[in-house]
C-alpha cells in the first residue's frame, strides 16, 4: 500500500460524496466528492481514477475510468463530478460504491498493495484498493431514468480544484519526541566571502537518506516548490544541485552536473556554494532532513539571509 504521508507529501481525505443511493437498472448514477489534499504536494506519478460497483462476491464488480487526472489534486480542496450509466442488465440487489486509483502501470494495476488510500478510517478495503463510498441499491422499481444499454459507461464527468498555500511543520519519529527535539538540526550557521556561500548545522540521529537545503532567490511563494512558506528554485540533496522544474507541489526537480561541496561529518552538515550558482543576493531558506525511507524527519522554519 502507498503510504499516505511520504515524502511525495500529498494526504487525501474525503470531505463528501453525494449520489443517489437507489437506481434502477440502465438508470443514472450521479455522483459528487469533494476531497481535502492536507499534504503539501500532489500525486506525482499517473494514477487511473475508477468508480467501483461492487456486488455480491459471484458477480464481477463493475468498473469505468473517467477522465480525471488526480494529478492535479493540489493541497486544498479538489471536487469532481461524474454522471455513469448502470447497465441495464445489471442484477438487482446491493453493491458497494468505491473509488479506485490502482498504480498507473498494468503489472501492478491489480495489486491493491500499490492502490492509493484515503486518510479516512473505515473507507479502506484492503484485499482489492478501494476507498468504499457508501452502499447503492439497485431494483427495477426504483424511480429515474431509464437507457438501454449493457455498458457501465461515463455519460459526463468534471472536476476542480481550489489550491492552498499549505505551511508544514516539523515531522518527527517518535523516538525523537522529547524536550530535546528543537535539537535535531541545530547551531544554523549561514555567512559568504566574495566567492562562496557557506551553511552548516547540527544534528542528531542518524541514518538519514539526505540532507537538503531548500532556497527561494526570488523570495515568491507562488513560484518555485511550495515547502514551509517558501517557493524554491533550487533544492541542494547533500552534493547535488537540482532546478526546479514543477508546477509548486508535484516533486518535479532536475539535477544538474555541477559538482557542490558538501561535508557530512557525522553531526554536523557543511555546504561550500559558489556565489555564481545564486540568483540573487537574498536568500529564503529552508532545511529538511528525510530518513531510509525517504519519510520527512525534521523541517526548518524559513530564514532569510542576504548576502553581504
Amino acid at each position: 500500500m502507498e503510504e499516505i504521508n511520504n515524502r511525495l507529501g500529498y494526504r487525501l481525505t474525503l470531505t463528501t460524496a453525494d449520489f443517489n443511493e437507489q437506481l434502477r437498472p440502465g438508470g443514472v448514477l450521479n455522483l459528487t466528492v469533494d476531497l481535502q489534499n492536507t499534504g503539501f504536494a500532489s500525486i506525482i506519478n499517473e494514477r487511473p481514477l475508477y468508480i467501483v460497483l461492487v456486488g455480491q462476491d459471484a458477480i464481477p464488480p463493475y468498473k469505468v475510468q473517467l477522465d480525471i487526472d488526480p494529478r492535479h489534486w493540489e493541497p486544498g480542496t479538489a471536487t469532481f463530478s461524474a454522471k455513469v450509466h448502470i447497465p441495464s442488465n445489471a442484477e438487482e440487489g446491493d453493491y458497494r460504491l468505491a473509488l479506485w486509483l490502482p498504480d498507473g502501470y498494468e503489472s501492478l494495476r491489480d495489486n491493491p498493495l500499490y492502490s492509493i488510500q484515503f486518510a479516512n478510517e473505515n473507507v479502506w478495503d484492503e484485499s482489492n484498493g478501494y476507498n468504499i463510498l457508501g452502499s447503492i441499491n439497485v431494483d427495477k422499481n426504483a424511480a429515474g431514468s431509464y437507457q438501454r444499454g449493457e455498458k457501465f459507461e461515463v455519460i459526463e464527468a468534471n472536476s476542480s480544484v481550489e489550491r492552498s498555500v499549505v505551511s508544514i511543520t516539523p515531522v518527527l519519529p517518535q523516538a525523537l519526541k522529547s524536550p530535546v527535539v528543537n535539537a535535531i538540526i541545530s547551531n544554523i550557521q549561514i555567512s559568504n566571502d566574495a566567492d562562496n556561500l557557506y551553511l552548516s548545522f547540527d544534528y542528531t540521529g542518524s541514518d538519514y537518506n539526505a540532507f537538503q537545503m531548500f532556497i527561494d532567490a526570488d523570495q515568491d511563494p507562488q513560484t518555485g516548490y511550495l515547502i514551509h512558506g517558501i517557493g524554491a528554485e533550487t533544492l541542494f540533496e547533500n552534493h547535488t544541485m537540482n532546478i526546479y522544474n514543477g508546477s509548486g507541489n508535484d516533486w518535479n526537480w532536475a539535477p544538474t552536473e555541477l559538482l557542490i561541496h558538501f561535508e557530512d561529518m557525522s553531526g554536523q552538515i557543511r555546504w561550500n556554494i559558489s556565489r555564481s550558482l545564486l540568483r540573487s543576493s537574498k536568500l529564503d531558506i529552508v532545511f529538511q532532513l528525510v530518513d531510509t525511507n525517504w519519510d520527512i524527519v525534521f523541517v526548518t522554519d524559513q530564514m532569510t539571509y542576504t548576502l553581504k
